[in-house]
């Protein structure tokens, strides 16, 4: 028989303590899936479907009123926790079941976010799926606040929550197509699957500038791979693994030079409204020479003839880094997923001119 001492039993013991007290850390960060929604009974709503999660809690999406508004609503031992409104209640593209619900510390705050993930739409042709992904922060939860939302195009189960248990937190992955001319320059322009890395932090998303942006371009054989599918089918986190997509630590420069740069700061921006197509940010400019420039946030690398004091800004980003924040073709950008706050910051601003003789900017942070 095999004796322990008082102090190995107490060594044993601290050991064994500090390794579940990190384990313990590195849990509450992990997103936990909730179940596939079925169809609940909520009160006050004409249908619902429902997602049960861990620690007593649901997600579910209600049908609000006749004419298909609908709403996110979180159960908290089947009482109603907190709401928000979600999209079209179904469409041709939209069943009321097709979202994903998640719980998890993403900031190790030591309280748990919640997660929703709704299919929004499909886009003819390449069949691109667009995602709307919501968290609501632990810390202010039931206070019906306005929950952080953003696009993720080819948004899929497992692929764009990445849990990293070296670093014991959540990674997101934004997943976006987007048109390069650069990034192959001797090659002809072609359309890239992008993915960027952020974290969830202080109720905004931080970009991991440590790691690279991943880019693959769309040819036959990834066509072939990719496969037109649903939420089952998109594997964003797979496809840009592969060798052939490429690591980029900076953004690409663009093939011409620029045709005019100026410096300012940011007067303010606001989002066009939702009657718009696309509501990404309009941008206010003062520039040194004391003129005001203004700008709309579209992500389409090229311009328009037209009021020489309004452009296309194709890029926003960080000038240091080299950095450009996701940007796509019918893909809305708003600062506020981002920053705390922009107004006075510094920026440079590149004007180009595309194949067509139309102009548009890029506009980089400076501070």
């Amino acid at each position: 028989m095999v004796m322990i001492s008082p102090i190995s039993k107490f060594v044993f013991a601290a050991v064994a303590a500090l390794f579940l007290f990190f384990s313990d850390e590195a849990n509450a960060q992990k997103l936990v899936p909730g179940k596939r929604p079925v169809k609940t009974a909520v009160a006050g709503y004409q249908e619902a479907f429902c997602s049960q999660l861990d620690g007593g809690f649901s997600v579910c999406k209600a049908l609000a009123s006749d004419e298909g508004d609908a709403d996110f609503v979180v159960l908290k031992s089947g009482q109603v926790a907190d709401r928000f409104a979600a999209s079209a209640w179904a469409s041709i593209a939209i069943t009321p079941d097709g979202f994903f619900a998640y719980r998890g510390d993403l900031d190790a705050d030591g309280s748990a976010e919640i997660v929703v993930v709704s299919l929004e739409s499909v886009s003819q042709g390449m069949g691109v799926t667009y995602s709307k992904a919501y968290i609501l922060d632990g810390r202010t939860l039931g206070g019906n606040r306005t929950p952080l939302s953003f696009t993720i195009q080819e948004f899929g189960a497992g692929e764009n929550f990445v849990f990293d248990p070296v670093a014991g937190r959540t990674n997101i992955l934004l997943s976006y197509w987007a048109e390069y001319s650069s990034i192959e320059p001797n090659r002809i322009p072609g359309v890239y699957l992008i993915g960027k890395w952020f974290r969830y932090r202080g109720g905004k998303l931080s970009s991991i500038l440590e790691k690279p942006t991943l880019a693959r371009r769309f040819l036959n054989s990834f066509a072939a791979e990719r496969d037109n599918g649903w939420f089952e089918n998109r594997r964003p986190l797979r496809w840009l693994s592969d060798p052939r997509a490429h690591k980029l630590r900076r953004e690409p420069e663009d093939r011409n030079k620029p045709t005019g740069i100026k410096f300012g700061t940011i007067k303010g921006f606001s989002l066009s409204s939702e009657a718009d197509e696309d509501q990404s940010a309009m941008f206010e400019f003062a520039i040194n020479d004391g003129t005001i420039l203004k700008g709309k946030v579209t992500g389409i690398p090229g311009g328009s003839e037209g009021d020489s004091n309004s452009l296309k800004i194709s890029t926003f980003g960080i000038w240091a880094q080299r950095y450009a924040y996701p940007l796509s073709w019918s893909m809305e950008f708003d600062p506020d997923v981002y920053f705390d706050r922009l107004d006075g910051r510094r920026v440079r601003i590149e004007t180009y001119r595309d194949g067509d003789g139309g102009e548009f900017a890029k506009a980089w942070l400076l501070d």
